[in-house]
């Protein structure tokens, strides 16, 4: 049997344990997220267990992945569990615990008109993205050549901002003029706005 050990680090020079949960076989990876423990339990699965008070730790959510559960991670509102010969378990949080991340999920992606616009020397663009994916967020200038890339990564479902300051690539200031900035999500679905640089 296993066990989460809850710890007071407050005083980094004298932590004391707090309380002691006890899992069904080995406790081997854990990631806190928000008032909730993940628990990857070997044998046993994910198990879910409510921190909030962490005193008194109880469990509310749990999933048999069908192996050997050895490694977790939480992001947004997924729980992604590594699982000896099972693969990869990506589970949403609010069917585990029927708690659903207090982010507002979107339902669709979107890109909103930067502001301010015109702008002079820097501007804000705001885009949410309906569910976990490559995202990816250019300007152009008006020939359509790349002038900066914002962002290229895999992001979470979510509400993003992100600030342009009128440089390219190289961190040269670009000249005054119209420009284009797009959101392309995965390889298909994009949407494109135009913005204006005053120097």
């Amino acid at each position: 049997m296993g066990y989460v050990l809850i710890i007071d680090v407050s005083d980094p020079a004298s932590p004391k344990a707090v309380s002691c949960f006890n899992t069904k076989d080995y406790a081997i990876d854990v990631c806190v997220s928000g008032s909730h423990a993940y628990v990857a339990d070997g044998d046993d699965g994910l198990r879910i267990i409510d921190v909030s008070n962490p005193s008194s730790p109880r469990e509310v959510g749990y999933f048999d992945t069908g192996s050997y559960a050895d490694g977790v991670y939480v992001s947004g509102n997924y729980a992604y569990v590594a699982d000896g010969w099972g693969g990869l378990y990506i589970l949403r949080n609010d069917l585990l615990t029927g708690v659903v991340d207090n982010r507002n999920i979107p339902e669709e992606f979107s890109l909103q008109q930067n502001y301010p616009n015109p702008f002079n020397p820097s501007t804000t663009i705001r885009y949410s993205v309906k569910e976990f994916g490559q995202v990816k967020l250019q300007v152009f200038d008006s020939l359509g050549q790349v002038i900066k890339t914002l962002v290229n990564k895999e992001q979470p479902a979510g509400e993003y901002t992100v600030r342009w300051d009128g440089r390219d690539e190289k961190r040269i200031p670009v000249s005054d003029g119209i420009y284009f900035y797009r959101l392309q999500i995965g390889k298909g679905r994009s949407v494109t706005k135009r913005m204006v640089l005053i120097r």
